[in-house]
């Protein structure tokens, strides 16, 4: 079975020490690996595959050029931003550059370990629709001929084949539908505040 593995990039140790702190006790059997910095964040993703990426915008190597990293290099790898600092701008940026969520500090616990557990589940599905993506284009193209023109042996694996392809077909329509539902309003951007209001 797998191990959801969970990769924090954040300057702030006390938050390196809670964060991890708080997922494992709320999401029991994941596994939570910290670094301080964008850079050490990289190495990191390049000797393991995790499935969420949690970092901070502000930090040295700066939090968006991570996001930009993972975006590129592990398009399967949900971000989740989260940033002390209630930067608007900073947060509509994240946005644009595809990340998964996004939190201000304080975090509130709840809200982030259930984002956390759908940003698994959403990696976990991008994962099963490139193999399923996989596994139709070496089926493509079969079923193409006209089985009463093939002996009966070959006539019954036709059949088989085009029956697994069709198979694929609808576990991929469900993968992508389960994608699209799990993803919808995740990174909603946050409400700018009303400049003219006293």
């Amino acid at each position: 079975m797998h191990t959801p593995l969970v990769l924090i990039a954040d300057d702030d140790p006390a938050l390196r020490q809670a964060l991890p702190d708080t997922l494992q006790r709320h999401l029991p059997g994941i596994l939570v690996e910290t670094c301080p910095s964008a850079e050490a964040a990289v190495s990191y993703l390049e000797a393991s595959e995790y499935d969420v990426v949690i970092t901070d915008v502000r930090m040295p190597g700066d939090g968006l050029a991570l996001l930009r990293t993972v975006r590129r290099r592990w398009p399967h790898t949900p971000v989740v931003v989260i940033t002390g600092y209630g930067d608007n701008i900073l947060l509509r940026a994240a946005r644009e550059e595809g990340a998964f969520a996004f939190f201000d500090k304080p975090i509130e616990r709840d809200q982030f370990t259930a984002m956390i557990a759908k940003a698994i589940q959403v990696h976990g599905l991008e994962h099963q629709r490139e193999e399923l993506e996989r596994e139709l284009s070496l089926l493509r193209g079969t079923g193409d001929a006209t089985p009463t023109r093939i002996v009966p042996d070959e006539q019954e694996h036709l059949i088989f084949l085009v029956r697994a392809r069709e198979d694929l077909k609808r576990r991929l329509e469900d993968t992508d539908a389960k994608l699209h539902d799990m993803k919808r309003d995740t990174a909603t951007p946050p409400t700018p505040p009303d400049c003219g209001s006293h």
